[in-house]
């Protein structure tokens, strides 16, 4: 059985409390610490387990406007890196911002809202949490109303653009190969307002997934929420559900194109949070809760030849403990978060097997 090594990445942070939130395809790693500092992991050689890191800028532009949190979502192959920062909208009042950097750039840029007065300028707050390779963003921002919207915007536009504004307050999560994924709300078979599961060609047009929650009365209603967090380039999407019994949130896998109902990947209560194809196959990781109701989590990864391992079976260095898996490149690099026996935790980690 071959096992991983553990690169703790950001060390240098002052309390030593950090988590990594995705890795490319080259081995970068983007986080954060406790203190709100967007961390960038950048190996000596490409997907290799040793490195060096440094901070996202304090600034955005236009207006070169101070950031105080930053919260990166996602990186592409290209190193572009999406996410979100705490700043002040142009009448100086706190808002949260969806940004882009590239590694060239000094400062952050802000990507706006679908809230523009007639001078051009954005109001109101958005976060952006995906990125393609060829630098698609979607994430969901404002409208005038205050409304989150999923929207697609990229580093050479002047504003997002919704893609389905006016029919379902939404979020887009992830994008691959122009199928972006989210949730957004519907009522449920009871009637119910939900959130739940959708995917989208970006065409203002959306399907929605369903749950673990299906209704006996219908194939196509669901009780329940359920969320899209990320999709392959195989097009097998991922995310967590409502399930039965009892009330569970359980990590769920969509299927290629997608399997209704959903199905979960196992008894315990799960979230699964990305997949990657390594190889041929496409593998999933997330947390699940070994012991519930114990709130204490470990990391997983999941195929349909192994079915789901968790990351603690396989590390050479026991010291560490996986608590969550958050992001797989296509050489099967997990990055994640995890706690050691002497030097605690939470803590950005990357396994290379």
């Amino acid at each position: 059985m071959i096992k991983a090594r553990v690169t703790d990445l950001f060390p240098a942070t002052l309390n030593g409390h950090s988590s990594a939130v995705a890795v490319n395809d080259k081995g970068v790693v983007i986080g954060r610490d406790d203190f709100g500092t967007g961390l960038v992991w950048m190996p000596s050689t490409p997907n290799g387990i040793v490195g060096s890191d440094v901070p996202l800028p304090a600034l955005i532009e236009p207006r070169r406007r101070i950031v105080g949190e930053v919260t990166p979502t996602a990186i592409n192959t290209g190193g572009t890196i999406v996410g979100f920062c705490s700043t002040s909208d142009p009448s100086g009042a706190p808002v949260t911002r969806a940004f882009f950097f590239i590694p060239s750039d000094t400062t952050l840029t802000d990507l706006g809202t679908l809230d523009v007065d007639a001078v051009g300028l954005p109001w109101q707050s958005s976060k952006a949490f995906g990125i393609d390779d060829i630098d698609t963003i979607v994430g969901w921002a404002h409208d005038s109303s205050g409304i989150e919207w999923a929207f697609v915007g990229s580093p050479g536009a002047s504003t997002v653009q919704s893609f389905f504004h006016g029919h379902y307050p939404s979020q887009a999560l992830g994008i691959r190969n122009g199928m972006i994924v989210g949730d957004a709300t519907i009522a449920d078979a009871a009637g119910v307002v939900r959130r739940q599961a959708f995917r989208s060609l970006g065409n203002g047009t959306l399907e929605f997934l369903g749950t673990l929650l299906p209704s006996p009365l219908s194939p196509t209603q669901f009780f329940g929420d359920s969320r899209a967090n990320g999709v392959s380039n195989q097009g097998t999407i991922v995310g967590i559900s409502d399930a039965l019994p009892p009330i569970v949130r359980m990590g769920l896998i969509f299927g290629v194109p997608s399997i209704v109902p959903p199905l979960p990947f196992g008894p315990l209560p799960s979230e699964a949070l990305a997949v990657a194809t390594v190889s041929t196959k496409d593998v999933v990781v997330g947390h699940y809760w070994p012991s519930p109701p114990a709130q204490d989590t470990a990391g997983f990864m999941f195929d349909n030849t192994n079915g789901l391992v968790d990351l603690n079976t396989r590390l050479l260095d026991t010291d560490w403990h996986v608590d969550s898996a958050t992001g797989i490149n296509k050489e099967g690099q997990i990055c994640g978060i995890g706690t050691h026996s002497s030097l605690g935790g939470p803590r950005a980690i990357l396994l290379t097997f």
